[in-house]
C-alpha cells in the first residue's frame, strides 16, 4: 500500500502562492513511491487560480461559504496521512506552523522535503527544522541539545571567538568612546559592502591592527543576526 503524504509551506507573499514549489515537490515524492495531499492541488480542485489572486487573499474562507473552511480541510489533510513534508520557508507561514503542530500532536513523522529527497530518511521532530538553530525550544532537552553553544562553537574556533571579541571592543572604543561595550546598530548597517571589502583585504591586517578575515566574521555574525532576529520576529 502506498504511503500518503502531507506537504506543508508558505504560500501568501510568494509568486503564484508558491505553487510551483508544491507541484515540485509533490511530483518528486510520487515518483518516490507517496500518494501526496498538496494544499496547491486542493485550491485547484475548487477552482483557484493563483495568478488571478491578490497577494492578501483571505484562504480561509476559500470556495467555501463557512469561514475557515481551508483550515478545517488542511488538518484534516493532515490527519489522512503518514508523513508531514516541508517546503523550505515553512518556518514563516502561519499554517504551515499550525501543521506542523498537528502533525506533531498526531505523532507523525515531519521532514524536510529536500531533505528526505536527498537521503530517503524520514524524521520525527519539527525542532530538526527551525532555522539555523534560531527558533530552538530551549526549554526542552532535545531542543538544547540541537544547539551545542559550547561544544559546537566556543570549543571549535577559541582563537576566532578571542578575535572577534577584540574586534568588537575596537570598534566599540573607536565609534563609542567612553561607553560600555555594546553593538550601535545605527552607526554602521552597510554590512554586505563592508563583508566585502574586508573579504578582498583577507590576509592583511587593518590599520587599526584588526585583521580584515576577523572583520569579515563579524560582519557575517551582524548580518546573520539581524536576518534570524527578522525572521523571528515573523513566527
Amino acid at each position: 500500500m502506498r504511503r500518503k503524504a502531507y506537504l506543508a509551506g508558505p504560500m501568501r507573499g510568494i509568486p503564484l502562492y508558491n505553487f510551483p514549489a508544491f507541484d515540485a515537490a509533490r511530483d518528486r515524492l510520487v515518483d518516490r513511491g507517496w500518494d501526496v495531499i498538496s494544499p496547491a492541488d486542493l485550491d485547484r480542485a475548487v477552482g483557484l487560480d493563483p495568478a488571478d489572486l491578490p497577494p492578501d487573499h483571505d484562504w480561509r474562507s476559500w470556495g467555501e461559504a463557512s469561514p475557515n473552511s481551508t483550515i478545517k480541510r488542511d488538518i484534516a489533510g493532515v490527519l489522512e496521512s503518514d508523513a508531514l513534508f516541508l517546503l523550505p520557508g515553512w518556518e514563516n507561514s502561519v499554517g504551515a506552523k499550525a501543521e506542523v503542530g498537528v502533525a506533531t500532536w498526531a505523532g507523525l513523522p515531519v521532514t524536510l522535503a529536500v531533505e528526505y529527497l536527498k537521503t530517503g530518511v524520514l524524521t520525527d521532530s519539527p525542532e530538526a527544522h527551525a532555522p539555523d538553530g534560531a527558533e530552538m525550544d530551549m526549554g526542552t532537552h532535545a531542543g538544547r541539545k540541537r544547539v551545542p553553544v559550547a561544544s559546537g562553537v566556543l570549543a571549535y574556533f577559541p582563537q576566532a571567538i578571542r578575535a572577534i571579541a577584540h574586534c568588537s571592543w575596537v570598534g566599540n572604543e573607536q565609534h563609542n568612546p567612553g561607553e560600555p561595550l555594546h553593538w550601535a546598530r545605527d552607526k554602521s548597517g552597510d554590512h554586505d559592502d563592508c563583508l566585502i571589502r574586508h573579504f578582498m583585504e583577507a590576509g592583511t591586517v587593518d590599520t587599526d591592527g584588526v585583521r580584515h578575515t576577523t572583520k569579515m566574521a563579524w560582519r557575517s555574525l551582524a548580518k546573520l543576526e539581524l536576518e534570524l532576529e527578522a525572521a523571528l520576529a515573523k513566527s
